[in-house]
Order: structure tokens, then sequence, then C-alpha cells
């Protein structure tokens, strides 16, 4: 007997077993969830969450960057219902899951073939990044979500206009990188449907919700801040004579290191993304053939390795976040072969 992957039933059937899959990956590697930058995040929004502000707040207008806030500001808010994150996780299961369906919708919206759609979603659930990423609290998973919402409701018409301008708005308070998703929310308006009401509609919700954010972060914040401030330190780290194409932490300690502020903690949030985007620009100038080999090694890097977030830990990393409860709970079991 045939069976066709092309239907409803089969995807869903291999979605819910792809979801249960996910749950169990999370159950036995659940203390990864606070390694590198998620205990940062967690550390930040517990701060938050005792103070009853958003973040950012005025205890972070020396810090070296502002960072994820919108993905922050959604861990406070669960600190606050739940009191800790002990399985956030799991919601990043839930994430996953809502991807992939605003994945199938949205290729079925703009090709108007289910195959396609069906094609798609198959592809997000075999790539191993996106399934491994749920049990650890990087913003990735609630960015991808935010930005392909976006995107969909960009694909639907004029009524959804406002719609998507909300969810763009999101990922850029989440992730500035979403500047790429609202120059393709306005191809699409303009040049692929010389669409000029709908672009205004995308456009006055995005602004709207950008400056409501704005102005509730200003009530703890000394500035009007609507998303994050790593622009500048992003550039640097790319843009220096120590750079490898990968993170480079040299340019920072080392004195003759572009990265390199003496005296940091006089610098407002601010000054220092200004900084760091000064030197990296001149930087670049400079050294354009340098800078352009540099590119294709960082694009290497960033599909080589990190990218799977298979982490098994049979000793505390380097990188963890020694606080409270959190520093005794880190080591993972190496779930990772049993899952291949």
């Amino acid at each position: 007997m045939n069976i066709s992957i092309f239907n409803r039933k089969t995807i869903l059937t291999i979605a819910l077993l792809w979801f249960g899959c996910m749950i169990f990956y999370i159950k036995y590697n659940k203390y990864d969830a606070l390694i590198s930058d998620p205990g940062t995040y967690v550390l930040l929004a517990q701060v938050c969450a005792k103070h009853g502000t958003m973040y950012p707040n005025s205890s972070q207008l020396y810090s070296s960057y502002i960072f994820n806030p919108g993905w922050i500001n959604c861990i406070v808010l669960w600190l606050k219902i739940f009191g800790s994150v002990r399985y956030l996780a799991y919601m990043n299961a839930v994430f996953n899951v809502m991807i992939l369906w605003l994945v199938w919708l949205l290729c079925r919206s703009l090709f108007s073939n289910k195959i396609i759609a069906y094609t798609a979603a198959y592809i997000y659930m075999i790539l191993p990044s996106f399934f491994t990423i749920t049990n650890h609290l990087f913003s990735e998973l609630y960015f991808i979500l935010m930005s392909t919402a976006a995107l969909y409701f960009a694909s639907r018409g004029s009524k959804w206009a406002y719609l998507a301008g909300l969810f763009t708005a999101i990922a850029m308070w989440t992730r500035p990188i979403a500047l790429g998703w609202i120059i393709a929310c306005l191809f699409w308006f303009l040049w692929q449907r010389l669409d000029w009401k709908s672009a205004a509609r995308y456009i006055i919700a995005y602004t709207a919700v950008c400056a409501t954010i704005a102005i509730c972060t200003h009530r703890n914040y000394p500035d009007y801040a609507y998303k994050a401030t790593t622009g500048g330190v992003n550039l640097i780290m790319g843009a220096n004579n120590h750079a490898t194409g990968f993170y480079c932490a040299e340019t920072f300690n080392a004195i003759d290191g572009l990265g390199y502020i003496e005296n940091p903690k006089q610098y407002t949030v601010k000054e220092k993304d200004s900084i760091w985007t000064h030197r990296a620009v001149k930087w670049i100038a400079e050294h354009p053939k340098t800078y352009a080999l540099l590119t294709i090694k960082k694009l290497f890097n960033l599909y080589n390795g990190a990218p799977s977030f298979t982490y098994s830990y049979k000793h505390l990393p380097r990188g963890l976040k020694t606080s409270g409860q959190y520093a005794t709970q880190m080591v993972a079991k190496p779930f990772d072969k049993k899952l291949v």
C-alpha cells in the first residue's frame, strides 16, 4: 500500500512524534538550559523580576551592551508567573511546533502549492539545530517564531499588514537582525504587490509597537530603548587585527585591541556602542580585502559546530554562570547518541 507523505494526517503524525522526541530530549538534557548566554539572560531576568522592572533597567546603563530585551522580558514574565525557569525549555518545544506550522502556512501562501509546503515542513524537522536548541534558553526559537509570523501575515494581504508590523517589532525587540525581515516585508508590499496601503499599515503598526516598547522601557531606564545595542560589539569582533571570523575576546582584553576601552564603566551602553562602531568602520575602510575574507570565514563558522547545540558536558563548562542553585545543576547527560 502506497502511503503519501504529502497529506495532513501523515505530517500531523510525524510532527507529533517529533514533538514527543523534543520533550524527551529536554528532559534528559534539562540542565544545559543555563549554559553561556542563556545563563546571563536568566540572571538579568531574575534581577528585573525581583525589582518589578522591565529589561533593561537603570542598573544596565553602564553595561557593555543591551541584548535580546524581547526574550529577556519574556523570561521576566515567565518568572513572575511560575517563579523559576525550570520548565521554560519545554516552551521551546511549543515554539518549535508553532514555527513548523507557520513554515507550512507561509509556503502554502507564497507558492499556492501544498507539496512545497509539506517539503519545507519536513526539511525543518530534519535540521538538527532546530531540534537540539530546544533544551537551551537561547533567543533563537523565540525570534524565529516572531519573524516567521511577520512574514506569514505580510503574505496574507492588506488586512493582515498590522499584525505583520506587530510581530516584526517584537522580533526587532529581540534581535536587531530583524531589519532583514523589515526589508523583506516592504519588498513584498511595494515591489511584488505594489500595495502602498499595506506598506503604510505595516510601518504604522511597527512604529507604534516600537514606540510603546521605548516608552515603557523609559520608566526604568534613562534612554528610550526598543531594541538591543549589540551592533557595535558584534561589528568590532569581526573587524580588528585579532579577528578570526568567529568570537574574538582578544580584541577586548588586549590593550592594542580595537575593542579595548580603558575604564569601560565610565561609558554608557550607547557610548560604548558608538566607540566600537566608529573603530570597526574605520578598520573596514582601511582593510577591505581582509574584512571580505573574514566574512567568508564567518559564514563557515556560523554553520560549523555551534549551531547544532548538541552539548553534552561531563564537567562543568568554562562559561558557566555560577549563580545560586543553577551552579550545582549544570551537568547534562550525554543523550545525543541515543537521539541519533
